[in-house]
């Protein structure tokens, strides 16, 4: 109502680019390698799927940007040892 009454100048989101790669490709070769052979094995020893098949295959074919994630690459709360321990 404020903006309709010109009270109040409405929210502009200001459009950030720092010229990141995707997210897998973001990913250090170690983590894609290690995650795609764990969603591998999950799905050849329990038969469930944790990500896509797309996903499976952008952790085996993207090549790998300048601009790197650290530490655990994914959310998989059992990914991170020190949280698998605690939890």
């Amino acid at each position: 109502m404020l903006q309709c009454c010109g009270l109040v100048k409405p929210h502009v989101e200001a459009e950030v680019n720092e010229n990141l790669g995707t997210y897998v490709q973001c990913l250090g070769e170690l983590d894609r390698k290690i995650w795609r052979i764990e969603e591998l094995q999950l799905r050849k020893d329990v038969g469930i799927k944790v990500i896509d098949d797309q996903m499976l295959e952008a952790l085996k074919d993207s090549t790998p940007h300048n601009r790197q994630i650290k530490n655990v690459s994914n959310y998989q709360i059992t990914s991170n040892p020190k949280y698998a321990a605690d939890y």
